[in-house]
This record gives C-alpha cells, sequence and structure tokens, in this order.
C-alpha cells in the first residue's frame, strides 16, 4: 500500500465537493438569488414604509421570520393595505422558492447517493497521475481489487456489470458506458493519466479505446487485454501498446503444469522460457542443508522469493542465510532445474491452486 493513500483520497474528497458546490449552485443559481431578492426587497419596503420605522437588516430579517410563520413584527394595521398583502405574499412565495429549489439543493448537496452519475463525474474530474480501468468483467475486477491493494489511484469505466456497486464501495469512482466515447473519457481526465488499462471483451473495442487514449495523452501507458495471442503480439509492436496480454495465454501454462506436476503453484513465459513458482521443503539429509542461499541458489539454478521457518517467513531472504531441514523455500525455477531438485532432497508442498 503506498503512503499517505487516505490523505489522497481525503483531498480529492474536498476537492470534488467544491466542485459539486460549484455545479449546484449554478444549477439552482435562480432560486437561491429569487429567494435573497425576495428577503432583501421585503426588507427595503418594511425600511421604507413600516411604522414604527425598522432598519434594513431588521427588515430583511422579519421578511426571513415571516417565511416560516414565525413573524418578528406585528401584522400592519389597515392603513398599510401593502404591508399587508405583503405580510401573506412573503410566505407562499418564499415556501416556492424553498420548495422548488433551496430544499433539493440542500439534500443533493448532502445526500452524494441522489447524484448518481453526477456525482462520479464530480470524484473522477479530481483525479490526476491516475489510473484508468476499461471493463469490469471477472477480469477487471480482480484488476481493480490489486490496484487497491497496491495504493494506486484509479478510476473505472465500464457497462452494466455486477462488480459496479462493489468497487464504488471502495470510494473508487465508476462511470457507466462506453469507454470509446472520448467525452466520456475527458469526464475521466485521460490527458492527466498515467496509464490506462482496457480489459473489456471485445478485441476491437479495446483497440479503438487504446488508439483514441494515445491520441488524446502522448505519454500514457496503455496495458490492453486482447483474447487472440497473436493478434496481441501484433498490437503491442504495431501501436505502440505497453503491454496487450491474452487472459488464456497467461492461464495455459499454469493450468497445465499444475496438472503435470503438483508442485507449481504458477507458470509464465519470460521471452521464450516457462519460469515455475513452487514451494520446496529442506529435507533432513539434504544435499543443501548447511548451505547458505547464496550458494543453493548459484548450485541450483534458482531465485528464491520467500524463505519459511517455523512461523517466521521472510520476502528476498539475505543471502547469508544459512539452510536448516525443514526449511520452506518458495522458489522460481525451470522444469528441468525442477526435477533435479527433488533427486536432491527437496521434498514437494501440498499446493491448492485459488487462482
Amino acid at each position: 500500500m503506498k503512503p499517505h493513500s487516505s490523505w489522497r483520497r481525503f483531498r480529492r474528497q474536498i476537492s470534488a465537493q467544491a466542485r459539486d458546490l460549484r455545479i449546484l449552485l449554478k444549477q439552482f443559481g435562480w432560486s437561491i438569488l429569487g429567494f435573497n431578492l425576495l428577503i432583501a426587497t421585503g426588507g427595503w419596503a418594511l425600511q421604507r414604509f413600516h411604522s414604527p420605522p425598522v432598519d434594513f437588516w431588521q427588515g430583511c430579517y422579519a421578511m426571513f421570520t415571516l417565511i416560516f410563520f414565525q413573524p418578528e413584527l406585528d401584522f400592519p394595521p389597515a392603513n398599510e393595505p401593502g404591508l399587508r398583502f405583503m405580510f401573506f405574499a412573503v410566505p407562499l412565495v418564499g415556501l416556492g422558492f424553498l420548495a422548488e429549489g433551496l430544499l433539493r439543493f440542500g439534500v443533493l448537496l448532502f445526500n452524494k447517493s441522489m447524484r448518481g452519475e453526477k456525482w462520479q463525474v464530480v470524484l473522477a474530474s479530481t483525479y490526476s497521475n491516475h489510473i484508468i480501468l476499461c471493463g469490469l468483467g471477472h477480469v477487471g475486477y480482480r484488476i481493480a481489487q490489486e490496484l487497491h491493494q497496491l495504493g494506486e489511484d484509479f478510476v473505472c469505466v465500464a457497462r452494466e456489470s455486477k462488480f459496479i456497486e462493489y468497487i464504488k464501495r471502495l470510494d473508487i469512482p465508476v462511470l457507466v458506458g462506453d469507454a470509446r466515447d472520448e467525452l466520456l473519457m475527458e469526464s475521466l481526465n485521460v490527458t492527466r493519466a498515467k496509464a490506462i488499462i482496457i480489459a473489456t471483451d471485445d478485441d476491437l473495442a479495446n483497440l479503438e479505446t487504446a488508439i483514441n487514449a494515445r491520441s488524446r495523452n502522448p505519454g500514457i501507458r496503455i496495458v490492453v487485454r486482447m483474447f487472440d495471442p497473436e493478434l496481441a503480439q501484433k498490437v503491442q509492436s504495431a501501436f505502440g501498446i505497453h503491454l496487450a496480454f491474452s487472459t488464456s495465454h497467461l492461464a495455459a501454462p499454469a493450468v497445465a503444469l499444475a496438472a503435470v506436476d503438483k508442485r507449481v503453484m504458477h507458470s509464465f513465459y519470460v521471452g521464450d522460457e516457462l519460469l515455475n513458482v513452487v514451494e520446496l521443503e529442506v529435507e533432513p539429509g539434504s544435499r543443501y542443508v548447511g548451505k547458505t542461499l547464496e550458494e543453493f541458489e548459484a548450485d541450483a539454478l534458482v531465485t528464491v522469493v520467500v524463505h519459511r521457518r517455523g512461523e517466521a517467513a521472510q520476502p528476498h531472504p539475505a543471502a547469508s542465510v544459512t539452510l536448516q531441514a525443514q526449511d520452506m523455500l518458495t522458489l522460481l525455477c525451470s522444469v528441468k532445474t525442477l526435477g533435479e531438485l527433488g533427486r536432491h532432497g527437496m521434498k514437494s508442498v501440498a499446493i491448492q491452486v485459488s487462482r
């Protein structure tokens, strides 16, 4: 989690509230102006014609209390018919302004759930140096979870999805619509974004969205989901996209190796090399007992990711750590190396693949 993420969220909320207030003031400006003019005009009339005389501010206060049927001044005498009429008319007109504008203004200002999409747009407009996530299907939702865990600032755009409400509960802005819509992307502040992840299930729509994002922000980092692995490679080189990935292409090695070898937690390609993440236990009598991690890595041609002894787990352990029997190691290695480790006293651990 990035530091100060809570402070960034607080600042965005303050900025969003200020922008929302300006929008509402513009929307209900005539109602607010009419209400104030009614009070000011009534205050002037009382200052001019009421007996005994009152000053302007006392007259304005009397008009305000009159609107709520709590008159500060006595009812005018019969020789002041104009003021008598005003005492009847002002509450009716004032309550009309209140009902038409001011009450709705207050409700919308403090109850953001009633603003719906408009509040999401206001909130999204406060982001900068952020990530835009397009698509909230199963893949997009998992990406959103990971970005949230990493403490990254991001906004989402998606068509109707069952995951939208889950993401909103994390205080992440979600705009509903087509990511190819340029006005929608403008609402997401694409010109100030640092990256865009396009993860819908439509290859052509993803490509069009990537091109549009590049045209609006030439420096933006683009990551695109493609169902066709060959198309993903061509798109990546032809359109200057930083990464085009196929979920099936990424998942295939992990699924195949998990079925073939129970020790494999995950598999992926780096270039043409298939690497595996495995968890092994150092057995008593293993040739590696007493060796340092540096010696073990050099001899076995592996990379130790996590060293666990008892309940203590150490990611990226020091090279000087000496291996003991029953130590648990999470390694990065090739399939060939994995077979050799088994012959040298490295016991496999039962693994339940959950993702």
